[in-house]
């Protein structure tokens, strides 16, 4: 017997590709768009699977076909390097900012616990919370940007880059590191969440029938 979730996030993509086939219709796809529930909705995967915490939505890039909503399981599904990629950055960046809502303190050492967690998502291994995937998602989304340091952001992007591949950094490492974390990393998260909670309290000023939002 088929998977049938599995069968039909293949049927769906098939639909809206170029290609006949799974494994060359599945190379077509990337990631687009991240979104959030309300607290008070559900959502469907485009295979049937309920209970979402969050929804992406992804793009042909031959047709220019969009699916959605799409769970993280399904875009692992895919088996594609970019988009597991692309998820895990995502995810990195939602530790950080559950991190920061629990006002955590965060240093370059600090690792990811079941605490920082969304939803359904467990902790296979421990990782350092600012990590690699997450600095270049950061970096992807201009936070190292600022105001001292506008025009050559890769500068810091770098620097931090670097230290955050190390096993063991040194004391001087680990003090320029917590440096460029308070002053960058941790006021573009306060900055998120404070857009975040703004969207909603609009959007419950509105009385919208809106059932997500999307992250930025």
């Amino acid at each position: 017997m088929k998977n049938e979730p599995r069968q039909k996030l293949i049927d769906e993509v098939l639909k809206r590709s170029e290609a006949k086939t799974w494994d060359e219709a599945k190379l077509e796809w990337t990631l687009d768009d991240a979104y959030y529930l309300k607290s008070d909705k559900e959502a469907t995967c485009v295979c049937g699977h309920k209970g979402l915490t969050y929804m992406f939505k992804l793009i042909n890039k031959k047709t220019k076909e969009e699916l959605f909503p799409v769970g993280r399981d399904c875009i692992t599904k895919f088996g594609i390097d970019e988009l597991n990629e692309s998820l895990e950055n995502f995810l990195q960046f939602r530790r950080l900012i559950n991190a920061v809502k629990k006002n955590v303190k965060i240093t370059i050492e600090t690792e990811t616990t079941e605490a920082f967690l969304d939803g359904c998502e467990s902790l296979a291994v421990r990782t350092r919370l600012i990590n690699c995937a997450l600095l270049t998602y950061l970096y992807r989304k201009d936070a190292f940007k600022t105001k001292d340091n506008p025009y050559y952001p890769w500068t810091d992007y770098a620097v931090l880059f670097d230290i955050a591949k190390r096993k063991k950094p040194t004391s001087g490492e680990i003090a320029r590191a917590q440096s460029m974390i308070d002053k960058i990393i941790i006021p573009f998260a306060k900055k998120y969440i404070e857009n975040e909670e703004k969207n909603e309290k609009d959007d419950k000023k509105e009385d919208s029938d809106r059932w997500f939002f999307k992250l930025k």
